[in-house]
């Protein structure tokens, strides 16, 4: 160290070169700044698209639910909603048809893998439906604009969700998330 930056002096307070100027890079999320990083970490990056139709006289939703028994945490760090809708992070999941959706992934070996699998995302699952009112627990998500939520799906039991809601009757819904899953660990207390 001290060759390479040149210090003078001995410890406790060495000093250095003043031509020389150390850089220290201090590095973000791994998943975020540095996706192959993640990928050594165990996670999987993914991205979903969802639509739920309109449907007359009814609010629609579309939904993202992490299956039961999974195995997998799901953390949802950006959701974008094409109009202006509603959050709401459900502890179970969400019933409804099932949707439109699209989950993919870099990582060939959970969403695409290179021989036939029956259900090669056992983890995540696209639902839509509508009810004639919006529930109670939701937060606001403006039209097209990316709300960074960090929310963590668990596996435990029945599942859990996230849902987003239109704000008007009869109006399709199209939700974009960006997240990736990571199984849990003994660390995490499971």
């Amino acid at each position: 160290m001290r060759r390479v930056f040149n210090m003078r002096g001995t410890a406790p307070s060495p000093q250095l070169a003043p031509e020389i100027m150390p850089v220290i890079l201090l590095h973000g999320s791994p998943i975020e700044d540095e996706p192959e990083l993640g990928l050594l970490h165990g996670t999987t990056p993914f991205i979903a698209r969802i639509q739920g139709a309109a449907v007359a006289a009814q609010f629609s939703f579309a939904n993202l639910n992490l299956l039961p028994n999974s195995n997998f945490f799901a953390v949802i760090q950006w959701i974008t909603a094409n109009i202006a809708a509603f959050v709401q992070l459900i502890g179970g999941n969400q019933g409804g048809a099932a949707a439109f959706a699209q989950i993919q992934s870099r990582d060939s070996r959970v969403f695409n893998p290179p021989v036939a699998v029956a259900s090669p995302v056992a983890a995540l699952q696209g639902t839509q439906g509508s009810n004639a009112v919006i529930p109670a627990t939701v937060h606001d998500l403006a039209a097209l604009t990316p709300l960074r939520i960090q929310a963590i799906l668990g596996p435990n039991q029945g599942g859990s969700a996230i849902a987003v809601w239109g704000n008007a009757l009869n109006t399709a819904i199209v939700m974009s998330i960006i997240g990736y899953l990571r199984r849990p660990e003994t660390s995490d207390g499971f």
